[in-house]
């Protein structure tokens, strides 16, 4: 199912299991990319977050420049990572 977010260039997906805040920017996200995880962001990964009640998922993608936030929020339960 999520292959139909994803761009076709998209060949690693790299998941970031300590909590982040969901109202962060795409700077703050690709600070999170570089400087803990350690992976410059091109278009071939994506990155999944997800908040401390893990009711909340965030894809970050960045496709040459262009770069995409996209959101999944939970009305009940939680995501299992």
């Amino acid at each position: 199912m999520l292959d139909l977010f994803l761009p076709s260039s998209v060949t690693r997906l790299v998941v970031y299991l300590i909590p982040v805040s969901m109202r962060l920017g795409p700077g703050k996200i690709r600070a999170i990319c570089q400087e803990k995880i350690g992976i410059e962001p091109s278009a071939s990964t994506a990155f999944i977050f997800a908040n401390k009640k893990q009711d909340c998922l965030l894809m970050f993608v960045d496709d040459d420049g262009d770069e995409q936030i996209l959101m999944k929020k939970l009305t009940r339960g939680a995501f299992l990572l």
